[in-house]
């Protein structure tokens, strides 16, 4: 079960980095520009690292909003027809379903009317921290700059050329910890979907990637059973489905874990 998901997974992950990676030079761009901007008017560190920090927060919730709807609406279909599906084939071998004919890939315009809907109850927690991140980066590398005495032409160089290179790993992240959140949210409301549509009771099982990298929070977690609303109890913390943003980022960030129904 994992590994079929985790195929899955890495499938979306890639279209998923391609848009963080666009949304992270737009913003970084940005500050670029605001800093470079600020350096010829103004001239001092201190202005362009402020004039550098106001554009991100004015770029980067729209910018980060778009991003996220867009790895929504390609990655929350897939997985919720697939859980969809697959408790059908459950009921349907337990003999609990004879002539229930629908399939998740007929409910499309559904399942993107719930990643639109997820994005629109999530996304603001999810920005406000992706773009202090931004903030964060950004003012780490002036600081650098300045400790190492430079000047701030020389800053803007290292802005320039360092910028890109931490975005490509910061892009990665971002679509993976992403995919990871949505896909799994897709499986619960795939879960709640084939529910209410056949009335079959169900449970939900969390199942690690139960290799070495696994968190041990999470290893411990493998197997546990809640009823279908209920919350697993993950590391001290409660959670809906692995990627829920309810979990800290030290339980969520690059976590590979899934869940899945079984009908009772």
């Amino acid at each position: 079960m994992w590994k079929a998901t985790e195929a899955e997974r890495e499938r979306f992950d890639r279209l998923a980095e391609r848009e963080a990676g666009k949304a992270l030079e737009a913003i970084y761009g940005a500050a670029l520009t605001a800093f470079a901007e600020a350096e010829t008017v103004l001239g001092t560190v201190e202005q362009a690292r402020r004039s550098a920090t106001d554009a991100i927060k004015a770029a980067a919730p729209s910018v980060f909003r778009r991003m996220l709807e867009a790895i929504y609406e390609a990655t929350l279909p897939a997985f919720a027809a697939r859980e969809y599906d697959d408790v059908l084939r459950q009921g349907k071998a337990a003999d609990k379903l004879y002539t229930f004919k629908a399939s998740g890939a007929d409910l499309n315009d559904f399942w993107l009317e719930v990643a639109l809907r997820f994005a629109g109850e999530e996304a603001d927690d999810l920005i406000a921290g992706m773009t202090a991140e931004s903030v964060r980066v950004v003012r780490a590398q002036i600081a650098a700059g300045i400790e190492a005495g430079e000047g701030i032409e020389v800053i803007r160089r290292r802005l320039t050329e360092r910028l890109p290179e931490l975005s490509t790993t910061r892009a990665r992240t971002i679509a993976r910890t992403e995919v990871l959140r949505i896909s799994n949210y897709a499986t619960m409301e795939g879960m709640r979907k084939v529910a209410e549509d056949t009335g079959l009771e169900l449970v939900k099982e969390w199942i690690s990637s139960r290799d070495a990298r696994v968190r041990p929070d999470h290893a411990s977690s493998d197997g546990q059973v809640v009823p279908m609303e209920g919350l697993f109890s993950v590391g001290g913390h409660s959670a809906q489905y692995p990627g829920d943003p309810r979990l800290p980022a030290s339980q969520s960030i690059n976590c590979r874990c899934t869940h899945s129904a079984l009908v009772q």
